[in-house]
């Protein structure tokens, strides 16, 4: 979806999507803590492992963008609040 919809239509679709579920949780007695929060964690404790002008990223980041970019795979780096080492790749061109 995201591949094929302006940044502003998948917004404003997953603002909807998160309404409706947000309104679905509370109805059952749930409470919603965060969505994203673990996403931009994760960001961040790549970013921080990065040296000046390295630019880092994970592997759903890899994923969606790997595609005419080239990239080098570097070994796992353990982060903090994960239990595993998380692969990381560093972008070249």
């Amino acid at each position: 979806m995201s591949e094929k919809l302006d940044p502003e239509q998948v917004t404003s679709v997953m603002n909807d999507c998160f309404c409706m579920m947000g309104q679905c949780i509370e109805k059952h007695g749930g409470t919603i803590d965060k969505f994203m929060g673990d996403t931009v964690n994760l960001a961040s404790r790549i970013e921080g492992a990065s040296q000046t002008g390295q630019i880092l990223v994970g592997p759903a980041t890899y994923k969606a963008i790997k595609a005419g970019l080239n990239y080098k795979t570097l070994n796992p780096i353990p982060l903090k609040g994960k239990s595993e080492p998380i692969p990381v790749y560093e972008l070249l061109s």
